[in-house]
């Protein structure tokens, strides 16, 4: 180089000295004065008549630093968004090794608040990013404001990051090895700019535990009252104050040269332990529960749903009314989907049709879910099918599966988590043409002994006698 290198001072030594300092410095800010001085050292540098004043990539340099300096450097969108698609990848991918970092202890109630702040945190880049769409130049003087929009979001970002170490504090084994299988795809297949596993993975958690939220409440406040009387259903009263539980009997059924023989043994039921669980410990695919008229068929599915909405979401108020084997059993159901079928639309017949348009839509969120939803929630979690009334409903004769019988069941696909538990008088049941394979258990609702009805006619009489006075 033309420069006196030998020199304690030299050009090489402050062009080093300018890098040292703005790296280190503790705002990454710069005096005007001192900025002219480093331009100049630059330029000095990069103009060597020896060394650099025929390589073309330095005299550019020389360019964009003398139009630096006067202010009239333009720097044009494709800069900046190279900058930003940068920021984004890298945030991403300290997200993913931030998660990686701290899945062993992650709590559920944290993921959904998680979620939403990463997405903001990224969507807030993106939209800078997308802002400069019509912009054609950037002049230094505008510069200042982009760069402070995109620190600000990658300060929350960091943020989100804090967040996750914090809160994340407790994580079952499954769902710890779900997100680490997750993260090791997203590795494997080289995609940390997408990101889109790991988000994919937290967004599907939080929005099953809305619609978990949503079901809940929605029971809650449609299923949580039955009337005093069959004759007096618009008398009505908590379920948990009035209802009395009766007796229920597992009915064998044995099917030969296609007639059906019931055989005379009956064992009771205890628990909803023994209703849905097998001895084997696997679930009832399958379960029929009959009941003459009256004899509370439709209570006892709205006894079954609210107990599933108690070992959900616990009310310390009437924990003592429900017994901790049923919650327990309860608890091995992720999710509930109730259907009343005398409220079903004539011309469906398939079940995800009835769930979305029965149910799913009377959620308070249902803008936010689709039947697909439903179908993966179907298709990967433990479920109970509640379909209620089935002697009130029949099957259309237009039916786009070509069934023609009016007496035939609704369709459901076979699942593997799934238990569909159906409820229906005595006399459909016989005419209904089901298969072995179709029924894994037959259940009876038995009328009420002696000690039950006294204790229904008290509840009666405390239901009552607490309507008047507050009346």
């Amino acid at each position: 180089m033309a420069a006196p290198l030998n020199q304690s001072n030299n050009v090489c030594l402050q062009a080093r000295d300018i890098g040292r300092k703005i790296r280190h410095s503790a705002d990454l800010s710069v005096s005007d004065t001192d900025l002219v001085q480093y331009i100049d050292t630059l330029i000095n540098l990069l103009s060597d008549q020896k060394y650099l004043s025929t390589d073309q990539n330095a005299q550019q340099a020389v360019v964009k630093l003398k139009n630096l300096k006067a202010n009239k450097l333009a720097i044009t969108t494709e800069d900046i968004t190279n900058v930003i698609d940068d920021a984004i990848r890298q945030s991403i991918k300290s997200q993913g090794d931030i998660a990686l970092q701290a899945v062993s202890t992650t709590r559920d109630e944290a993921l959904v608040e998680i979620e939403d702040k990463k997405c903001k945190s990224l969507q807030l880049l993106k939209d800078i990013k997308s802002s400069l769409a019509n912009v054609q130049t950037v002049t230094a003087e505008s510069l200042d404001r982009i760069i402070a929009e995109k620190l600000s979001a990658i300060h929350n970002i960091k943020i989100v990051a804090e967040n996750e170490k914090r809160e994340l504090k407790s994580i079952g084994s499954s769902e710890r090895a779900l997100l680490q299988e997750e993260l090791q795809k997203n590795r494997d297949r080289k995609q940390r700019s997408a990101g889109l596993p790991i988000i994919g993975y937290f967004r599907k958690r939080g929005l099953r535990k809305s619609i978990k939220k949503d079901l809940i409440s929605f029971y809650e406040e449609c299923y949580s009252y039955i009337p005093v009387a069959p004759l007096a259903e618009d008398h009505d009263a908590l379920l948990t104050d009035f209802y009395v539980e009766p007796p229920l009997t597992s009915v064998d059924v044995q099917r030969k040269f296609r007639s059906r023989k019931q055989l005379s043994s009956k064992m009771p039921i205890h628990s909803y332990s023994d209703l849905f669980i097998r001895r084997d410990g696997k679930m009832y695919k399958h379960i029929y529960v009959t009941a003459k008229a009256g004899v509370g068929k439709t209570s006892f599915a709205k006894k079954v749903c609210k107990t599933w909405c108690q070992a959900h979401s616990p009310n310390k108020e009437i924990k003592h009314k429900f017994k901790k084997a049923d919650l327990d059993a309860m608890k091995k159901f992720e999710f509930l989907f109730m259907i009343s079928l005398r409220d079903v639309e004539t011309s469906e017949c398939d079940l995800e049709s009835m769930i979305t348009s029965s149910l799913l839509n009377c959620l308070k969120s249902h803008s936010r879910y689709s039947r697909l939803d439903i179908e993966d929630i179907l298709n990967e979690k433990t479920c109970l099918l509640l379909l209620d009334g089935l002697d009130e409903w029949a099957h259309p004769t237009s039916c786009d599966k070509g069934c023609r019988d009016v007496h035939a069941i609704p369709h459901i696909p076979a699942r593997e988590q799934c238990t569909v538990m159906t409820t229906i008088r005595p006399w459909k049941f016989e005419v209904v043409k089901l298969g072995t394979s179709q029924i894994d258990r037959h259940v009876e609702i038995n009328e009420l002994n002696d000690s039950a009805s006294k204790e229904l006619i008290s509840n009666a009489v405390t239901v009552l006698n607490t309507q008047t006075q507050s009346n």
